[in-house]
């Protein structure tokens, strides 16, 4: 990529999957059994050559840390690059003030240290795959300072709780508004609060962001400059996206990923590597008796039982007898003979051992926290 780029992943708009979310940031929970949503954006990053990346955390900044570890799992060159964790400690305690734009306030030397001609801010809970050096380069041809992406869909479903677009004749936001019932059936135009902004710009909102509002966050500020400062350019994302910004939508897009048609574009393609932390698991053991069918399991896992459409984390054991169907179950969970699940995610070292049956439905998933004995 020829600009210079800084990205900032924005986890002060994470999405709320609660109760998955309750012991940690969206931004650290597992996608796709061995992988978080983290991972998948910065490789993202990596993949289009961008290395200066600042993540501005909300809460829990320290498990950020801790699974982020050494910034060359992520960095395509360590020595120039520059992977940031920020954080607004003055506002902890204020929570209507720790806003992503009162972040970067308080930690404006990114902005200094990282010069460039372009910022792209994003969120983790839209998974997608795009060309960044194809974006800056639409982006350019708009002649607008700022631009923000979006997906053309029917799809109320995968993205209720959004925001849409009106879009005018040539390209820029006419208005932002939240999706609603009054949506469903029709093409809508949805939001992915993916910005890609001219550096001179982002500097200017930054500085003047608290005499507009001390409680504006970055979209908000994107919504206040396209009706009274200046025309936003609206940039189509013609690759899949899916949303997670609901429990049922994790557990459901989860399982999604095992199709060849979802899961080969958002995984299955070799040459959008996914990076992430090693933890030299052993590869997946599969006993004489196994009957496993439509499934993406990690490295670790011990499989005798039956398994049908599932998502296993690592180190997952499913004994003989056992029969487990369209479950995510995380890392170090373990299904004793006998047993038969279905429907559910299942938190880290969960022990299924006593109750035979335990179900949910694919409308409503079964939760069950981490460290359960059931």
């Amino acid at each position: 990529m020829e600009n210079k780029i800084l990205a900032i992943v924005d986890l002060h708009s994470d999405a709320n999957l609660d109760p998955l979310t309750d012991t940690r940031p969206l931004a650290v929970t597992t996608f796709a059994g061995r992988y978080t949503f983290l991972d998948f954006i910065l490789s993202n990053f990596t993949r289009n050559n961008i290395d200066d990346i600042a993540i501005l955390c909300k809460e829990q900044s320290g498990k950020i840390d801790k699974h982020i570890g050494r910034d060359s799992t992520y960095l395509k060159n360590t020595r120039t690059g520059n992977l940031k964790t920020l954080r607004n400690e003055s506002a902890l305690g204020n929570p209507q003030f720790n806003t992503d734009l009162n972040n970067l306030v308080e930690n404006d030397y990114i902005l200094y240290d990282n010069p460039g001609d372009f910022v792209i801010v994003c969120q983790t809970y839209f998974v997608m795959n795009v060309n960044w050096d194809e974006l800056i380069k639409t982006h350019i041809k708009s002649q607008r300072s700022i631009s923000v992406l979006y997906k053309p869909t029917e799809d109320y479903e995968q993205f209720s709780d959004c925001d849409k677009i009106t879009i005018d004749a040539i390209g820029d936001a006419q208005k932002f508004e939240h999706i609603n019932d009054r949506d469903q059936g029709k093409k809508i135009n949805v939001s992915l609060k993916t910005y890609i902004i001219n550096r001179t710009l982002f500097e200017e909102i930054v500085k003047k962001a608290k005499t507009i509002s001390s409680l504006y966050t970055i979209p908000d500020i994107v919504n206040y400059i396209s009706q009274y400062y200046q025309k936003v350019n609206c940039i189509e994302v013609s690759s899949f996206v899916l949303c997670f910004n609901s429990f049922k939508k994790y557990f459901q897009n989860s399982l999604s990923l095992i199709s060849k048609d979802i899961g080969g574009e958002i995984l299955g393609n070799k040459s959008l590597a996914i990076y992430t932390s090693t933890h030299n698991s052993r590869p997946v053991i599969y006993g004489e008796v196994s009957d496993v069918q439509g499934a993406i399991i990690a490295n670790g896992c011990t499989i005798n039982g039956k398994v049908r459409n599932c998502i296993l984390g690592r180190d997952v054991v499913i004994e003989e007898g056992a029969v487990v169907e369209n479950c995510v179950l995380f890392s170090h969970t373990i299904v004793k003979k006998g047993i038969h699940i279905s429907n559910l995610v299942s938190n880290k070292r969960v022990v299924f051992k006593t109750k035979t049956e335990v179900h949910g439905t694919y409308d409503e998933p079964l939760y069950i926290p981490g460290g359960s004995i059931i």
